[in-house]
């Protein structure tokens, strides 16, 4: 089979990069596509917030 975990790949990546580089690294056109950006704006804030030491 082939790419059969190329999908879970680049999501692992993506996330990685994300966390390493932020959200400024992404290009505008990319941000302006989103339909759904304040709500994941929103809970990429929430995130931030949580306290390990509370779980």
């Amino acid at each position: 089979m082939m790419g059969g975990d190329a999908d879970t790949i680049g999501a692992v990546t993506g996330a990685v990069a994300g966390a390493r580089f932020g959200l400024d690294a992404l290009p505008d056109g990319w941000l302006e596509a989103l339909s759904v950006r304040s709500e994941l704006e929103s809970l990429g804030t929430d995130l931030l917030e949580i306290d390990p030491q509370s779980a």
